[in-house]
């Protein structure tokens, strides 16, 4: 089972090997985490097993292509996704984002253009940020993502967390707002499907960022199907 740490997950999905090592290659030494899938159905197997930050698809692929995989993807999730092709008509644009892409980066491209393209989109779908610290604001906390403290800037109190607290507070920031499954956290935290460990850490996460960890706010279950961490309280 892959390990998220905490950076960016990629997905790229293109049935041409060499654009997948050399994207691989390329954002890998960027800092961000790659996994890559061939076609459209091994992209769907992919994403029941892992939660993406962003997917880069190629369009023109044996069995289904870019577009039907991103309407299908787009029907569960609005995780962003750019679209690589060699198409650059118009009108394929125009298919690309009906069919859900956020971008569109036409063949040959520089694989810097596609970086500034990723950071673009991951800044307008990104996690709420303090300017003054770069903190992550949830609630009336300040997350420290290099530190893994928590401060309360109310009164200024510091509360530690532990790497699988940490790790799930930025797991359902990646996802604020939507529901997570507890099976995709247990599989972004490495944590048995089968049991309750996710629970248990959900809990002793609320009773740090919670002002009520009984009555939460912040990070409530949707029963029957995981949990939503809210903008606010």
């Amino acid at each position: 089972m892959e390990h998220l740490e905490n950076k960016t997950h990629i997905l790229v999905v293109d049935d041409d090997e060499r654009i997948r090592k050399l994207l691989s290659r390329f954002l890998r030494d960027k800092g961000y985490i790659v996994s890559t899938a061939e076609h459209a159905r091994h992209a769907l197997t992919t994403l029941r097993d892992f939660i993406y930050d962003l997917l880069i698809l190629d369009v023109m692929m044996p069995g289904d292509d870019g577009f039907t995989l991103g309407k299908n993807i787009r029907e569960k999730s609005d995780v962003p996704i750019i679209y690589l092709t060699a198409k650059s008509e118009l009108q394929d644009k125009a298919e690309g984002y009906d069919a859900g892409g956020d971008d569109y980066l036409s063949k040959p491209f520089e694989p810097e253009e596609l970086v500034m393209r990723i950071e673009a989109l991951l800044k307008r779908h990104g996690l709420n940020t303090s300017k003054e610290t770069g903190d992550i604001i949830i609630g009336k906390n300040a997350l420290n993502l290099k530190t893994n403290q928590l401060s309360d800037t109310q009164n200024g109190k510091v509360t530690a967390l532990t790497d699988v607290e940490s790790r799930l507070l930025q797991v359902l920031l990646r996802k604020r707002g939507q529901t997570v499954s507890r099976y995709d956290l247990s599989q972004a935290l490495d944590l048995d499907p089968d049991s309750r460990t996710v629970d248990v850490q959900v809990t002793r996460l609320r009773r740090k960022i919670e002002s009520d960890p009984q009555n939460p706010t912040l990070l409530q279950t949707v029963r029957g199907k995981g949990y939503i961490l809210h903008e606010h309280d």
